[in-house]
């Protein structure tokens, strides 16, 4: 197994053609007895982070490496492999443009349009050599990079836990909905018509009127895959009794005042025993 280090690309052909422990042994005598340098420095600058998860089709990673403009440099790369690597260009070296005083600065993509769903691990490293050279045969190489990430393209499923419905109305009160994922990530939820946005469990909320009302909520996994709607539509009917005036004024006037503000107060006493009765409210 080669370890994340310096190692010469001529030595990986080796042991990849020979296939022997002999090949192997080369390897690490040629890394001690030539002390070798680790001149050209790769970078990746876009593509899954170490860890991250992606949902990509085709998964891609952006390379590059600063050289001196007397070098050829060749890009070399392995998926969950650390033995087999090959350039990560089989037709052609990377692009290099001027970058300053005698320097270049090198770039290639390496695109992987077949990963299957699950744990997968990028290597690449940069060789480098004077030129007229082929790195492949004479590199010098510079240190391994390691991207180890998760391939995720199916999306999550979300839950309701509890909340009102239209076979449970809410009757006072705040609208309060609990949910869950069968993932880690996020949550977006828009209330009514409104639009969605950020949200967690348990969500509460008064944008609501008397009727039917209705939250969405969806689920974004880490890959930023996002779940079908869950849309939870919900009853509201909670007593607003009507407003009855006080009676004011004097003789007569406030003789018609006081009846109505009576008839009042008992019309609102019979709708509410109507509203308990309805929902079986003491």
């Amino acid at each position: 197994m080669i370890n994340d280090s310096v190692v010469s690309a001529r030595l990986y052909r080796a042991a990849i053609l020979v296939g022997t422990l002999t090949a192997a042994l080369m390897m690490f005598a040629w890394i001690g007895a030539t002390g070798a340098s680790a001149e050209a420095v790769i970078a990746v600058t876009a593509g899954p982070s170490e860890g991250s998860f992606t949902n990509a089709s085709p998964v891609s990673f952006s390379l590059s490496a600063p050289v001196a403009d007397t070098k050829v440099v060749d890009f070399y790369c392995s998926m969950d492999n650390t033995v087999s690597f090959s350039p990560c260009d089989n037709v052609a070296y990377p692009t290099c443009v001027a970058a300053g005083a005698g320097v270049l600065s090198c770039t290639q993509t390496k695109s992987f349009t077949t990963l299957t769903e699950g744990a997968h691990t990028f290597r690449t490293f940069a060789s480098e050599c004077d030129a007229p050279c082929d790195p492949f045969d004479t590199g010098t190489d510079g240190p391994m990079i390691t991207r180890s990430f998760t391939v995720d393209r199916t999306a999550p499923t979300v839950s309701l836990l509890s909340g009102p419905s239209t076979a449970s109305p809410l009757l006072q009160g705040v609208a309060t909905f609990t949910f869950s994922s069968n993932e880690p990530g996020s949550f977006t939820c828009a209330v009514g018509i409104a639009g969605a946005t950020p949200c967690a469990s348990p969500l509460s909320t008064t944008d609501f009127a008397n009727g039917q009302n209705s939250v969405t909520i969806r689920a974004i996994d880490r890959a930023g895959n996002t779940s079908a709607p869950l849309v939870q539509n919900y009853t509201v009917d909670i007593f607003k009794p009507k407003k009855c005036k006080k009676p004011r004024g004097q003789g007569a006037k406030r003789a018609s005042a006081k009846a109505k503000y009576r008839r009042c107060v008992k019309a609102n006493s019979k709708a509410k025993a109507l509203w308990k009765k309805k929902h079986g409210v003491r």
